[in-house]
């Protein structure tokens, strides 16, 4: 056994294009113009700052620079952002009533499937009753037979439908937007 501890392995540094360290701690004052970014070792400073916002309007700051540049330019992010809101209210509401619609065939397949299956079997068991046992039990089968295909390839349509969503979500391909 040897007595070598396990060090860990330095963090590489940050580079710089043309591969200049940045240390930490450094950062290039903009407020000093006489600063270059140069420490005078060889080293190069930067400074990297981020802004973001989320909303559908940027913040104050930003719209009175987009003002500055141009005063239409915040008329026409707000327009474009009132459009987009009534665009997505419109859908929102579209979704809504076909999702009621379909709910609601639905719910009257299911109703009318009732009756007509319930029809075949009542009717099947009055056949048997009045001595027609082979065409009341036809008739009772045949009723379930069609009950279970239709519940069954329900089932397998589900099935594939879920894939096919699946393998869209996964490919990348978005279509909200």
């Amino acid at each position: 056994m040897s007595n070598r501890r396990n060090k860990p392995k330095p963090k590489p540094k940050p580079k710089l294009v043309k591969d200049k360290p940045v240390s930490k701690g450094e950062l290039l004052n903009p407020a000093d113009p006489m600063d270059d970014g140069n420490d005078g070792n060889g080293k190069r400073r930067v400074l990297i700052a981020t802004q973001e916002f989320t909303g559908p309007y940027p913040p104050p700051s930003i719209l009175a620079e987009y003002k500055n540049i141009d005063p239409k330019l915040v008329d026409l992010i707000f327009q474009r952002a009132e459009t987009e809101q009534s665009h997505r209210h419109k859908m929102e509401s579209l979704h809504a009533e076909q999702f009621k619609r379909v709910v609601t065939q639905g719910f009257y397949g299911q109703c009318f499937a009732f009756v007509i299956a319930m029809t075949a079997i009542v009717g099947g068991a009055i056949l048997i009753n009045n001595g027609h046992s082979g065409t009341g039990i036809a008739s009772i089968l045949s009723a379930m037979a069609i009950l279970a295909g239709v519940f069954i390839t329900g089932k397998i349509l589900d099935a594939n439908s879920d894939n096919d969503s699946s393998d869209n979500d996964s490919s990348g391909n978005d279509s909200s937007g």
